[in-house]
């Protein structure tokens, strides 16, 4: 019994080996990367961050905030 259960599992151990080489392509594939450019400038940023500057963070108006960093205000 052990023996057909070591036979078995060798024959499916092969059996994935030979599946997962078999699919698998010789060329890496590549990944497709995409750059998210910001327009926000760092002195964007510290005009809003003195404009609205709170003491605690969650005081500070999340929607002023982004309107703020985007330009529309």
């Amino acid at each position: 019994m052990k023996r057909f259960l070591l036979i078995y599992s060798l024959g499916l151990y092969a059996m994935f080996l030979l599946g997962t080489t078999i699919g698998s392509s010789r060329e890496p594939k590549q990944i497709k990367v995409e750059v998210v450019e910001t327009f926000m400038s760092k002195e964007q940023y510290e005009f809003c961050r003195d404009k609205l500057f709170k003491k605690y963070p969650h005081e500070v108006d999340k929607q002023e905030w982004r309107k703020c960093l985007h330009g529309n205000d």
